[in-house]
């Protein structure tokens, strides 16, 4: 118990070992969720006579009532208010405890959740990344989880992520702070059947005309936005025939003649055949950031975030000359 329960009740009689029992509290709590008996009951598979019982022997042990009973409704005491928020906190520093002692009995201390756009796994940054940080840090756990850009925007948010590699550009809310961590070239996709991919390098003349598959702006609005100005600046108003939320998607359907597409150089590391990869010099950078909740103070985080920002210049980059560079 936190010392601003044991002062509230430090009148009464010893809590004595029977307070203490995990399943008793969880009924408590169940009840002054549901605020019914039966629904609380029901959620432990038993009758409400013996759920009230145990809830009146909880009563009996602290000495107050955490409830008032009436034909209509169950509501709870100013003491059962009081006792609810403390249990629930003390039931989740124990969970949170018996988590720690599992992971430290493999060796596994603490956990880092990790999200990443999947060019982030086929450039090569982040599995260098990864696996540098495992050999380094063995006691920390990393959760990797495949993400859209604005899914771990709100994920980061939430603290549901504690890092997370995106695509930018992409608009930050107060809260989340971005570092750039890598850079590659853009490059012109087609199918290796378009007369296109003869071609060692493109000009925006050359794919006016075309049709475009475009990354959806809904899933990364910064850059598909980047992509049409450039486009739009060079005097191309592209045929978007179709929009797709992700980057093997994309580069997919031009390797069946959907059409054709602007893509990181690093999507040519998916190995689908039938595909070129072109320079095109007016391309902008593509770039990946890495994103965490400001202030944050989980060491883990920051010990990540310090090993890609010192990576970020050794890493290998893509090679700057992509003519004739053919899938297949």
């Amino acid at each position: 118990m936190t010392a601003s329960f044991a002062s509230g009740f430090s009148s009464q009689s010893d809590l004595g070992p029977q307070l203490m029992k995990i399943r008793q509290l969880q009924m408590f709590l169940a009840v002054a969720e549901h605020l019914n008996f039966r629904k609380a009951a029901e959620e432990f598979g038993l009758t409400q006579a013996a759920l009230s019982l145990a809830i009146q022997n909880l009563e009996d042990e602290i000495g107050v009532s955490l409830l008032l009973r009436g034909r209509q409704e169950t509501r709870l005491t100013y003491a059962g208010n009081i006792f609810r928020a403390e249990i629930s906190e003390m039931l989740a520093t124990a969970q949170h405890a018996a988590e720690h002692t599992r992971r430290a009995s493999t060796g596994i201390l603490q956990q880092l959740k990790v999200g990443f756009i999947s060019t982030a796994i086929t450039g090569h940054f982040l599995p260098k990344l990864v696996a540098e940080f495992r050999q380094s840090f063995p006691q920390v756990e990393l959760r990797l989880q495949n993400h859209i850009n604005t899914e771990q925007l709100t994920l980061v948010e939430a603290g549901a992520l504690d890092v997370g590699f995106i695509r930018l550009p992409l608009l930050f809310p107060h809260d989340v702070e971005m570092l750039t961590v890598h850079s590659e070239d853009h490059a012109v996709v087609v199918s290796k059947d378009n007369p296109l991919a003869q071609q060692t390098m493109i000009r925006p003349r050359d794919i006016e005309g075309n049709s475009f598959i475009m990354y959806s702006r809904r899933n990364a609005p910064g850059y598909h936005d980047i992509i049409m100005r450039t486009l739009n600046n060079n005097g191309i108003n592209p045929d978007v025939v179709q929009e797709v939320g992700e980057m093997y998607t994309l580069v997919s359907l031009v390797s069946v003649g959907i059409g054709i597409a602007i893509a990181p150089i690093s999507a040519r590391n998916y190995n689908l055949p039938g595909l070129a990869f072109l320079r095109a010099d007016w391309l902008p950078a593509a770039e990946i950031g890495v994103i965490l909740r400001k202030h944050t103070t989980q060491t883990e985080t920051r010990l990540f975030i310090d090993m890609a920002l010192r990576a970020r210049e050794s890493l290998t980059c893509e090679p700057a000359d992509l003519r004739h560079r053919t899938n297949g």
